[in-house]
């Protein structure tokens, strides 16, 4: 009351009072509504609760990794490499021990797949496989995929000693919330893998033996644009963990910390590592190197070491920002994941000359 006296005595009429009176109720209410369609507009993305889920979600190519176990596991070496067989009743029970793989699965965005991997297990070196198979998304976003791969065709190794090899391979998946079917989780259910024990002995039997798999993997779509080695450019930090089988009877686990640094252009430019073997830090060495992209993402990579260095089989992911690769050389089972930050640095140029390493590999566990 006395502030309505107060503009009254100062110049202000009733009618000119009960307009400011008007126009601030407008004012505020609309402040009220623009507040409350700013705060609906602004609801975490992940959400997702008008996006429902079914097989459309997943369209296109995406990279894969995943690694873990495969038993049975009948002794604690196991874990490492397979228990060498008395029989052959017993061949075809022996578990494979550790697992590791890296691939490239294309969706049709109707129920169908195609395949391409490379599969790494205990006591036979990396082998690459093709092939297709099925899958299905629920409501709720999760889903169920099976395949059935062959050696692929593509891809041949020529130093393999495998020339027959079968997997079959389901999973089930979780589609990462408010990623828009861009990336999804996933737990492998079944496994089947030719015993090749079994594959080459008097009566071949090359059919894929069931094992009891324990691994888990991440993917991610790799993109709408086609890849080229300029995919991977600039520096990438990375993480890895795996086991290496050089010698059967000292196998060691390996874990390794750093960055590499792409040129655009196919050569790794530079690089560093914290590295551990069996939980001891061993010295970093050169990590320059080579690497090579396909138009599907998929790729090689090398180290420069004297007389020929690691190897690995490669899958870039999320267009370029990130890359899935796998030691594919001699009995090494190496997970090694890539990631790009959203700055850059520059690396010193340096006239000294680089670690030596006269080995014909280097089998430290340094990726």
């Amino acid at each position: 009351m006395k502030r309505t006296d107060f503009l009254i005595n100062n110049g202000f009429s009733t009618r000119g009072l009960m307009l400011l009176q008007h126009i601030s109720v407008i004012v505020v209410t609309s402040l009220f509504l623009f507040c409350g369609a700013a705060k609906a507009q602004q609801q975490p993305a992940d959400t997702e609760s008008a996006e429902a889920c079914d097989a459309q979600i997943l369209t296109g190519g995406y990279g894969y990794s995943f690694s873990g176990f495969s038993g049975p596991y009948k002794t604690t070496t196991s874990f490492f490499i397979s228990s060498v067989p008395t029989s052959p009743e017993e061949a075809a029970e022996v578990g494979e021990g550790r697992v590791g793989a890296v691939g490239l699965a294309t969706f049709d965005g109707a129920g169908g797949l195609t395949v391409r991997d490379t599969l790494a297990r205990s006591g036979t070196k990396a082998i690459r496989h093709a092939g297709a198979g099925t899958y299905s998304v629920n409501a709720d976003c999760t889903g169920h995929a099976s395949m059935d791969l062959t050696l692929d065709p593509l891809r041949p190794d020529p130093n393999s000693p495998v020339t027959v090899d079968f997997e079959h391979l389901e999973f089930d998946f979780m589609i990462v919330p408010g990623e828009h079917g861009r990336e999804f989780s996933f737990i492998v259910t079944h496994q089947g893998i030719t015993n090749q024990t079994l594959c080459t002995g008097a009566m071949p039997d090359c059919t894929p033996k069931p094992t009891q798999p324990m691994q888990t993997g991440v993917s991610l779509s790799i993109g709408d644009e086609a890849c080229s080695d300029a995919s991977l450019q600039g520096t990438y930090g990375l993480v890895s963990t795996g086991t290496n089988l050089t010698d059967p009877l000292a196998p060691f686990s390996n874990a390794n910390v750093g960055f590499r640094v792409f040129d655009g252009a196919g050569q790794i430019t530079a690089g560093t590592d914290t590295a551990l073997q069996n939980g001891a830090i061993v010295p970093a060495t050169d990590r320059r190197g080579t690497y090579s992209v396909r138009p599907d993402c998929t790729g090689t990579a090398a180290r420069n070491l004297a007389g020929g260095g690691n190897t690995f089989d490669l899958v870039v992911v999320a267009g370029g920002r990130q890359a899935y690769f796998l030691r594919t050389q001699n009995l090494a089972i190496t997970n090694v994941f890539l990631k790009k930050g959203p700055g850059r640095f520059v690396m010193h140029s340096s006239d000294a000359t680089p670690p030596s390493d006269a080995s014909a590999d280097d089998d430290s566990g340094n990726d």
